[in-house]
């Protein structure tokens, strides 16, 4: 019992990995080199969910995978504000959330 316990968590772990391929990076400066303030690589959940910031002066893409996109928000509830961020285009601003959406949630294939 313990086994098919595991695989079952393994699977279902390595779905949520595969879901989640983006990668962002948010800098405390207005150009994504960091600056005195550094830079944050924040985990990215797979679902749209919105995710606040401790760190946003700037942010820029480095991994977007098909279909979907980053959106950045100057406030935390992901509501006002809404700029996409390119693959590798650093985008200036005081970023405050952001979501990862993808079109076809079913990325498990």
């Amino acid at each position: 019992m313990k086994f098919c316990t595991s695989v079952i968590f393994s699977s279902i772990f390595l779905t949520v990995s595969v879901l989640a391929n983006g990668d962002i990076l948010f800098c405390a400066d207005s150009t994504c080199g960091g600056g005195e303030g550094g830079c944050l690589r924040p985990d990215v959940p797979p679902d749209g969910a919105c995710n606040q910031l401790i760190i946003g002066g700037s942010a820029k893409a480095f991994s977007v995978d098909n279909d979907c996109s980053f959106t950045v928000y100057t406030d935390p509830n992901c509501s006002n504000g809404a700029t996409a961020v390119g693959l590798l285009d650093c985008k200036p601003g005081l970023w405050r959330s952001f979501s990862y959406d993808c079109q076809n949630v079913d990325l498990k294939a």
